[in-house]
C-alpha cells in the first residue's frame, strides 16, 4: 500500500465478527502494538512470513504440521495441553540436528526448545483457535485488489480513512448489517447508532493478522 507514492504496510487484525485495518509506514514490532496494544487478552494468529521456504525445504516438519492442522482437538483444557506437549515433542525430536541448508536453519532455530517461540507452537491446539492465519489474509484481499488498482493514497489522511472505512464495511458484512444501512446511520446525527446498528453481538477474543 502506497501512501503519496512511499511504500507503507497494510495491517489487519480482526475474527469472524470484527475487521480492522491500519495503514503504517513500517513492518515491526512498534507497529503491530499500534494496532493491536501492548497486551492481548486472547490468541493471536499470525503468518510467520520469513519461513515459508523453509516449511516447505523440511518435509518431515511439514508433515507434522499437516497432522496438527487436521487433529481433532479435545473440548477438556488438559487433554488440549497435553495434546499440544505432544506434538512438541515430536517437532523437538525433527529439529535436533543442525541443517545446511540456510533458510532451513533459520526455520530449525526458530522451533527449538530453547528458541523464545518455542512455547508459543501449537498455541491453536492448547487455545482451541484457528491453525491457520487464512482468515487473515482473505480478508485483506479486497484492500490489496484496491492497492493495485489505484495504486495508493495520496496522503497519511487518505490512507487512514482507508482503513477506516476498510474496518467498518468488513466489520458490518462479518455482523450481517446491510451496507447502506450502516453508511446512513453513520452519517446520521450520532455514530452511535452506526456502532449498534453493526454490533448485535459481542465480537470473539480470538485474532488473526
Amino acid at each position: 500500500m502506497a501512501t503519496d507514492r512511499k511504500s507503507s504496510w497494510l495491517w489487519y487484525a480482526g475474527n469472524e465478527s470484527l475487521s480492522v485495518f491500519r495503514i503504517d509506514p513500517h513492518r515491526n514490532s512498534e507497529a503491530a502494538q499500534a494496532l493491536l496494544g501492548k497486551q492481548l487478552d486472547g490468541l493471536l494468529v499470525t503468518d510467520a512470513y520469513a519461513a515459508y521456504n523453509a516449511v516447505r525445504f523440511c518435509q518431515s516438519l511439514a508433515a507434522l504440521l499437516t497432522e496438527a492442522c487436521s487433529v481433532v482437538v479435545p473440548k477438556s483444557r488438559e487433554a488440549r495441553k497435553n495434546l499440544a506437549d505432544h506434538f512438541r515433542q515430536n517437532l523437538s525430536s525433527i529439529c535436533c540436528k543442525p541443517l545446511n541448508h540456510e533458510k532451513a536453519e533459520t526455520l530449525r532455530k526458530r522451533i527449538i526448545p530453547t528458541s523464545r517461540e518455542y512455547p508459543q507452537l501449537f498455541a491453536f491446539i492448547k487455545n482451541d483457535g484457528p491453525p491457520t492465519n487464512n482468515h487473515a489474509e482473505r480478508s485483506l484481499r479486497p484492500l490489496v485488489i484496491f492497492r493495485k488498482i489505484c495504486m495508493g493514497t495520496r496522503s497519511t489522511s487518505g490512507s487512514d480513512n482507508i482503513a477506516i472505512f476498510g474496518s467498518l464495511t468488513q466489520s458490518a458484512t462479518l455482523q450481517g448489517a446491510k451496507l447502506i444501512d450502516m453508511f446512513r446511520a453513520l452519517f446520521g446525527p450520532s455514530p452511535n447508532q452506526a456502532h449498534d446498528l453493526i454490533f448485535s453481538n459481542p465480537p470473539k477474543v480470538n485474532l488473526s493478522g
